[in-house]
C-alpha cells in the first residue's frame, strides 16, 4: 500500500485563508513577517497599502514551503484589494503551485459579490448580507475597536476561495476576545502587546498588537508562527518545507494490521468539547455512544435496492450537480454512459464506477482546489481528486452520492482523508482512493454532504485524539 494516498490535501484551501490572513495592524506602507514552524522557517508574508481613506489598495504575497510526501512544492498566495470608504470594491486573488493554479477577480457592489474564475471565464453571484473585511486589515480593525481587556466582537472576515468553492458567507464570522496585555520575545524585539484570540472557521488564532497598533506575533493552526521581520530576514532562504499532512495527522495507541480488511472498528473519541455540525454518529456505518464511537463496514446486500436512476424523492440533494461536483457537464454524463453502459443495477454500476476511478487516476500529491470535469481532464490527484470525479460520475448516472471527510488509519496514525457514501437502498461508504467497496471500517467520517464543506475539517484539526479499543 503506498503511502501517498494518506496525504489530505482538501485541508488545503481551508489552510489557506490562514496564511494570507497574518497582518500588520496600522496600515503602513510596508511590511515583512517570517512564518516558522517551530524553530524551521517555511515562508514568508509581504504586504503593503496605498492610496487614502476613501479608496485604498492592499497588496499581499504570502510564501509557504510544503512537503508533500517527501516532494517539495512551493505555494504562492497573491492578493489585491481595493476599498472604497474602507469596504471592498474590487480584488483579484491567485494561488499557485506546482500542481495547481488559481485566479480569481471580482467586486461587491451593493451587497452582490460576483466572482469570475479566469480559467473558465465563468462567473458566480452571491448575496452579502453583511460588511466584510479584509483579513489583512483584521488587527487594525480591532485596534480602531479598542484593545480594552475583557471587550468582544464578531466581524464577517472576507474569503473568495471558500465562497468559490461553495462554502456559506454566512458561517465566515470570526469572534474577537481581548485577552490582556503581555511582553513579547520576538527576533526584532521585545514588546509590551495586546494578547487577542480571533476564533475563525472553528480555529482559534492569537495576535500579539502593541499599543501604537503594530501586529508583531501571531500563531495560527496547523502550529505556525509568523513573526514581524525585516525585507531581507523574510527573504532569507527557508530551513525546510512544512509537512502539513504529518503535522495534522493523529497518533494511534495500537497498530492496526491489514487495516485494509478490517470491517469493525470502535475508538474513544477525546478533545471534542462541541461536536455540532459534525457527523459522527450517523445512525448507520457508525454509531457514537457518550465517546465510543463505533464504525462497521456494511455489506452490499440492499432490501430496498432499486433501478437506475433512482427516482425517489429523500435524497435528491445528492444528485444535484455542484461548484466543483458537475455531474452536469457533458463530458462528466458521457464518461459515466461509458463506463456503466446499460448496467441499471446500482449495485454493480458503484462497482464499475469505483474501479474506473481508482484505475485510471495518477494517484499523485496534489495541491488543489478539486473540480471533478478538471480531474477529468487530467487524471491525476489524491483523495479530493478521486472523491469530487467519482462523486460527478455516480451521480451523472443517477445514483445518489455524498462527500465524507474524516480520517483513515495507514502506518500507525490516522490521516484526514476524503471517500464518498453512495445511496444502493441504503448508505454504504465507498472509496476510490484505495479501490474500496465497501470502504474499511478504520475511516471515520468526520463530516459528510459536499467537498465545499472541507473548512469545516478545521474545527477538529489539532484537537480530535483518538483511542482505539478493538478492530475486527
Amino acid at each position: 500500500m503506498t503511502k501517498m494516498w494518506k496525504t489530505y490535501i482538501f485541508l488545503i484551501p481551508a489552510f489557506l485563508i490562514f496564511s494570507a490572513n497574518i497582518s500588520s495592524s496600522k496600515p503602513l506602507n510596508e511590511v515583512w513577517m517570517e512564518i516558522y514552524s517551530g524553530n524551521n522557517k517555511v515562508g514568508h508574508i509581504h504586504r503593503t497599502v496605498s492610496g487614502t481613506e476613501s479608496k485604498t489598495k492592499i497588496n499581499e504575497q504570502t510564501v509557504i514551503n510544503l512537503n508533500l510526501l517527501g516532494t517539495e512544492t512551493e505555494m504562492s498566495i497573491n492578493s489585491e484589494y481595493l476599498l472604497k470608504d474602507n469596504k471592498i470594491s474590487s480584488f483579484s486573488y491567485d494561488v499557485s503551485s506546482s500542481s495547481v493554479v488559481l485566479t480569481l477577480k471580482g467586486k461587491i457592489q451593493s451587497g452582490k459579490l460576483t466572482i469570475v474564475d479566469l480559467a473558465d471565464k465563468k462567473s458566480q453571484e452571491f448575496i452579502l448580507k453583511h460588511n466584510y473585511i479584509v483579513p489583512s486589515v483584521l488587527a487594525e480593525y480591532i485596534y480602531q475597536k479598542g484593545l480594552k481587556e475583557g471587550s468582544t466582537f464578531e466581524v464577517y472576515l472576507f474569503d473568495p476561495v471558500n465562497i468559490y468553492t461553495g462554502y456559506d458567507p454566512e458561517l465566515l464570522k470570526a469572534r474577537v476576545k481581548v485577552l490582556g496585555t503581555e511582553k513579547v520575545d520576538t527576533k526584532s524585539g521585545i514588546y509590551a502587546a495586546n494578547k487577542v484570540s480571533v476564533i475563525f472557521l472553528g480555529v482559534e488564532n492569537t495576535i500579539w498588537i502593541t499599543k501604537e497598533g503594530n501586529t508583531v506575533l501571531e500563531k495560527f493552526e496547523p502550529s505556525l508562527t509568523a513573526v514581524v521581520s525585516s525585507r531581507s530576514d523574510a527573504l532569507k532562504k527557508r530551513n525546510k518545507a512544512f509537512d502539513i499532512t504529518e503535522k495534522t495527522s493523529i497518533a494511534s495507541n495500537r497498530y492496526i494490521h491489514n487495516p485494509r480488511e478490517v470491517r469493525k472498528m470502535v475508538v474513544m473519541i477525546y478533545g471534542l468539547e462541541n461536536i455540532e455540525g459534525l457527523t459522527l454518529n450517523d445512525g448507520n456505518s457508525q454509531i457514537l455512544s457518550n465517546k465510543v464511537l463505533t464504525i462497521t463496514s456494511p455489506d452490499l446486500l440492499s432490501p430496498d435496492l432499486y433501478r437506475l436512476p433512482y427516482e425517489g424523492s429523500i435524497f435528491t440533494e445528492y444528485l444535484e450537480s455542484s461548484r466543483l461536483i458537475q455531474n452536469d457537464n457533458p463530458a462528466i454524463i458521457q464518461q459515466a454512459k461509458k463506463i456503466i453502459n446499460s448496467e441499471n443495477n446500482p449495485v454493480l454500476a458503484v462497482k464499475l464506477i469505483n474501479d474506473w476511478t481508482y484505475n485510471n487516476i495518477e494517484k499523485i500529491p496534489t495541491i488543489s482546489i478539486p473540480s471533478a470535469v478538471e480531474v477529468l481532464k487530467t487524471l491525476k490527484g489524491d483523495c479530493n481528486e478521486h472523491a469530487v470525479l467519482f462523486a460527478a460520475l455516480a451521480r451523472a448516472a443517477g445514483i445518489p452520492v455524498k462527500v465524507a471527510l474524516g480520517v483513515v488509519y495507514l502506518d500507525g496514525r490516522f490521516y484526514y482523508h476524503a471517500w464518498n457514501e453512495v445511496y444502493i437502498g441504503k448508505w454504504v461508504p465507498v472509496d476510490s482512493t484505495f479501490g474500496q467497496m465497501p470502504a474499511d471500517a478504520t475511516h471515520l467520517k468526520i463530516i459528510e454532504g459536499d467537498i465545499s464543506r472541507s473548512p469545516d475539517i478545521l474545527k477538529v484539526v489539532g484537537k480530535i485524539k483518538l483511542e482505539v479499543i478493538e478492530t475486527k
